[in-house]
C-alpha cells in the first residue's frame, strides 16, 4: 500500500526533517496537509463500515433469539406442531415466507455507500512519484548529515526522536530506491536494518492487507548486493 511509506511514516518525517535542514523539501506542506485529511476521511470511512456491519449482525443476533425459541418450544414435542392446525400453518409460513426474507437480508450488502464513499478516494492517494519524492528526501537528509539508516528508521534524528519509524516494507523501498541510484552502501545498510527489525523478538506483523516481507527475500536481495558490490 502505497500510503504506508508516506502517510505512516515517510512522509511527515522527511518533510519535518528536510525543512529544517534546508534542503528542497520532498513535498509542499499543503500536499502533506492534504494526504493527512484523506488518511483521516478513509479511517472514518472505516469506521461507518463497520458500524453498517455491527447493525446487521445486531439484527441477525436478536433474531436467533426469537428463532432459537421457536424451536425449543416443540423440540422435546414434534408431533405438538404437527397435529395442530395453527402450529402446522405457522411452521409452514415461517419456513415459506420468513426465511425467504432472511435470505433477501443475508443477500444484501451492507455499507455499500460507505465503500463507494472509501473507493472514491483512491484517485486522491499518493501516487509513485510522491514516494519516490519522499525516499529521495530521506536519502538526501543521510548524505547532508551523515546519518545511519538504522537511526532514521526507528525515528532518531540528529539526537531527537520522533514518533515515526519505518516498517520492514519501507526499509525495502529505500533499499530499492538506493539501488536504482547505484548507491549499493545504502541499499545494504537499508536491508540490513530490514533485517534487524524482522529478527527482532519483539516485532509484530501487522494486521493489516500490506504485503509481508518475507526474511528470506531480504536475504536474497541483500546477497545480491553483496555480488554488485563483488563481495
Amino acid at each position: 500500500m502505497k500510503t504506508a511509506l508516506i502517510v505512516l511514516a515517510g512522509l511527515v518525517f522527511a518533510h519535518i526533517s528536510f525543512c529544517r535542514s534546508a534542503i528542497r523539501p520532498a513535498s509542499s506542506t499543503l500536499k502533506l496537509t492534504h494526504f493527512l485529511q484523506i488518511h483521516k476521511n478513509l479511517v472514518e470511512h472505516l469506521e461507518n463500515y463497520i458500524k453498517t456491519l455491527d447493525s446487521k449482525l445486531k439484527v441477525i443476533n436478536e433474531a436467533l433469539v426469537d428463532l432459537a425459541t421457536y424451536h425449543i418450544q416443540f423440540e422435546d414435542d414434534k408431533l405438538a406442531i404437527i397435529s395442530s392446525p395453527v402450529g402446522s400453518y405457522s411452521l409452514i409460513h415461517h419456513m415459506q415466507s420468513d426465511w425467504t426474507h432472511w435470505q433477501l437480508f443475508l443477500q444484501e450488502e451492507p455499507g455499500k455507500d460507505e465503500l463507494e464513499s472509501l473507493m472514491s478516494k483512491t484517485k486522491y492517494l499518493p501516487m509513485e512519484e510522491d514516494v519516490s519524492e519522499v525516499c529521495q528526501g530521506i536519502s538526501s537528509i543521510i548524505n547532508a548529515y551523515y546519518l545511519l539508516p538504522k537511526d532514521i528508521a526507528r525515528g532518531s534524528f540528529l539526537g531527537k526522536q520522533y514518533m515515526y519509524s519505518l516498517s520492514p516494507l519501507d526499509c525495502l523501498r529505500m533499499a530499492d530506491y538506493s539501488i536504482a541510484n547505484k548507491d549499493l552502501e545504502k541499499s545494504k545498510q537499508w536491508l540490513q536494518v530490514a533485517i534487524s527489525i524482522l529478527e527482532n523478538p519483539s516485532y509484530i506483523e501487522p494486521l493489516s492487507p500490506l504485503p509481508h516481507v518475507s526474511i528470506a527475500n531480504v536475504y536474497l536481495k541483500l546477497a545480491e548486493v553483496f555480488v554488485k558490490q563483488r563481495k
